[in-house]
């Protein structure tokens, strides 16, 4: 939330007076942005944590519940796009584009399902134009991003979790 769509998506809910718990790597911008918002028109909780770490994302749900006991939107937001080709592109950096922009948004979603069921709440999966219509923009050197959000992951993972839930 320290940046982008989560920056301003923060900004949003904060306006509309909800409590919030935002979450970022980098620690002085996550400062930075609960600074910004304190000033009473909601509740604002930030967590350091990176989404690509098992043991964060643990951490992140277990003080959401003890500290609110109740979700009523999670938002998936976390994203990065790593430069490169199908030639030159690492396996270190498609494991981190995958962890970041897909596994993250299972985890937290199955730490906080819970949550969501007993307050009938809202899950918003967030998904990049960019790697949805990368040929069409001709968008190059973004491999693993482009390859994350052709396969909509996001809007299928969205689909089936829907459906599972409601029966």
């Amino acid at each position: 939330a320290t940046s982008g769509i989560g920056y301003s998506t923060a900004n949003l809910f904060h306006q509309l007076g909800a409590t919030l718990v935002v979450t970022g790597r980098n620690t002085e911008r996550l400062k930075t942005l609960e600074e910004q918002l304190q000033d009473g028109k909601g509740q604002i909780l930030a967590i350091a944590a990176d989404l690509t770490k098992e043991e964060d994302i643990r951490e992140l749900a277990k003080a959401v519940i003890n500290k609110f006991h109740t979700v009523d939107i999670l938002v998936n937001n976390a994203g990065i796009i790593d430069k490169g080709t199908i030639e030159d592109t690492t396996l270190e950096q498609y494991d981190r584009v995958m962890s970041t922009n897909l596994r993250s948004m299972f985890y937290l979603t199955q730490q906080l399902i819970p949550q969501l069921i007993a307050s009938k709440g809202s899950i918003v999966n967030v998904s990049s134009v960019n790697g949805m219509r990368s040929e069409k923009l001709r968008i190059s050197n973004v491999v693993v991003y482009s390859i994350v959000f052709q396969a909509n992951f996001s809007k299928n993972f969205a689909r089936i979790i829907g459906l599972e839930l409601s029966g």
